[in-house]
């Protein structure tokens, strides 16, 4: 009573529900509760020191929209253009000016909370600038959108949930992460309508409810 089976393929449907019923049928069941609510963020950093490494590592978490919240597909927006693997923000900001070797940022739903990561690493002696390079951007992400970007966004996030929905372990995923978390199924074609319905008026939203704050922040640097 705690396993979700997802299939994905030309199926039998009833034929596999009868399989899955002979194989697992017999176990007992535990009557699981799942705790959806959201933990408290904390304003803290640590600095951690270490003589094996030589480069300077920053990450930094904060809150964002819980899987279920329909602002999470503008939180995804907000981090794809502030730290996605090419053409980001961060990238032309720290990466193609050589201040950081990597710079990157993400959304990560979950049930009941969500989290925006951002992460960087570079010469110890160019951290400081670096972090305020990042805070820059961050402050500047909504401000600075405008509708072609979104435009093209949009297109860039629709493709890869479709060609994610192409092959069978990204339609499973995609399904046993909404059953568990959710316990619903919505078609590829609904979930492609709500991240092109996606507003800058919904990327101004999201942001002023999860402002990348409060953030916990790790530091790793070299040991002096």
């Amino acid at each position: 009573d705690n396993t979700v089976v997802a299939l994905a393929g030309k199926i039998d449907f009833d034929k596999a529900v009868k399989q899955v019923e002979t194989l697992c049928g017999h176990w007992q069941t535990t009557k699981p509760a799942r705790d959806s609510a959201e933990p408290r963020a904390a304003l803290r950093e640590v600095t951690v020191e270490d003589d094996k490494v030589n480069r300077a590592y920053y990450l930094m978490l904060a809150p964002a929209p819980a899987f279920g919240d329909d602002r999470r597909y503008a939180a995804s927006m907000l981090t794809e253009v502030l730290g996605g693997a090419d053409n980001s923000r961060l990238h032309w900001a720290l990466i193609d000016k050589g201040l950081a070797e990597e710079a990157q940022a993400a959304y990560d739903p979950h049930d009941g909370c969500g989290d925006y990561f951002v992460f960087a690493s570079c010469d110890p002696e160019r951290l400081t600038e670096v972090r305020e390079v990042i805070d820059g951007e961050i402050e500047r992400l909504v401000t600075s959108f405008t509708q072609s970007d979104l435009d093209k966004l949009r297109n860039k996030i629709a493709t890869g949930v479709t060609l994610a929905g192409e092959r069978p372990g990204g339609r499973m995923q995609r399904i046993g992460r909404r059953w568990t978390y959710l316990r619903e199924h919505m078609a590829l074609e609904q979930e492609l309508e709500r991240i092109n319905a996606v507003t800058l008026k919904d990327l101004r939203d999201v942001w002023q409810a999860y402002p990348f704050s409060p953030r916990t922040v790790g530091v790793l640097t070299p040991k002096r």
